[in-house]
């Protein structure tokens, strides 16, 4: 009998504690008369996981392996809808860029303008020095710097706005090589050996390249001291194994191609050393200027600031070149 008791009163608490026999609340029914008696206790209207169906409709089932496909993206963007009509983006991005092109070169051209315009080299520009001026020729001109290492130190500056003497055509380059034989010569007569040095650097700046002459004693070793020195320049973070370079017999543009900063160095008009620049923040631009000075004995106190016009200085050089200025003849 208790065995009896005890059954019954376990059946009566397990028919008590399931879902059927639990009443919905009174207040559930009034706030939401969607709510239905079904099998999970959920409204009508969603399925059996909680979401709403129309919602699951809408979306589209996408395959995750084409999610991040690359012909699924360009699929579509390929076709773009206006009212006019349907214009494909590839046919609008070449107008694009040949627009944007347009605009470019139009910006370098005006750009190069501006650069000539204040730049102090060029004869046609309001920042052009012409007092020192020496000797005029077609594609090049010989001048007197402003800040000069030695007496008879000049400069042969390309009348074109010109990066480098690589960028000069033919015609320009003969004529620098005329200019070169003529100053050789006149400082033969004097017991001294010219040493042309160009600095190129920064080229996205655009400057003005130019020749800086400096004559120095005959019985110096300057060939071995510039190669001593160019060699030695970056050497501690240069990536290629030839630092230097020779140019005897040969032209610069058949040794090193153009669009690459150089230094070299080219005594008395018959080649000489060039120096392809790696680490151009690294270099110092007045490096040959420096090697020359160590050469005469001078240090940075041996320039001379020549801003303010002497006519003396540039007489004394005129009477040493007249006779061997070849610009006559033209």
């Amino acid at each position: 009998m208790l065995a009896d008791d005890l059954t019954a009163l376990l059946d009566t608490t397990r028919d008590a504690n399931t879902p059927d026999a639990l009443d919905e609340p009174s207040t559930v029914r009034e706030l939401n008369p969607h709510w239905q008696q079904s099998g999970t206790g959920l409204p009508s209207h969603t399925n059996e996981f909680g979401y709403m169906a129309q919602m699951v409709e809408s979306v589209e089932p996408v395959n995750p392996a084409q999610r991040h496909s690359k012909k699924q993206k360009q699929k579509r963007g390929t076709v773009l809808a206006k009212e006019e009509g349907n214009y494909h983006v590839s046919e609008l991005t070449r107008d694009k860029v040949e627009e944007d092109r347009g605009r470019l070169i139009d910006y370098k051209k005006m750009n190069a303008q501006r650069l000539k315009e204040e730049c102090r080299y060029c004869l046609d520009g309001a920042k052009a020095d012409r007092r020192y001026l020496i000797s005029l020729g077609n594609h090049f001109y010989l001048t007197l710097p402003t800040i000069s290492l030695c007496e008879g130190h000049c400069q042969l500056v390309p009348i074109e706005h010109r990066v480098s003497t690589l960028d000069c055509e033919e015609a320009e380059r003969t004529e620098l090589r005329n200019f070169k034989k003529s100053l050789s010569r006149m400082f033969d007569g004097k017991g001294q050996s010219p040493v042309f040095i160009e600095t190129v650097i920064r080229l996205r700046q655009y400057r003005h390249t130019y020749l800086d002459c400096i004559p120095l004693p005959v019985d110096c070793d300057m060939e071995m001291c510039f190669y001593h020195e160019m060699d030695r320049a970056e050497s501690e973070f240069k990536q290629s194994t030839k630092r230097v370079m020779s140019t005897k017999g040969k032209d610069l543009h058949s040794v090193i191609p153009k669009d690459f900063a150089f230094f070299h160095a080219d005594f008395a008009g018959q080649g000489g050393y060039v120096h392809l620049i790696e680490q151009e923040a690294r270099w110092n631009p007045r490096f040959g200027l420096d090697v020359c000075g160590g050469l005469l004995g001078y240090d940075r106190r041996g320039y001379v600031d020549r801003t303010a016009f002497d006519p003396k200085v540039r007489n004394a050089f005129l009477e040493g070149w007249q006779p061997f200025d070849w610009t006559v003849m033209l």
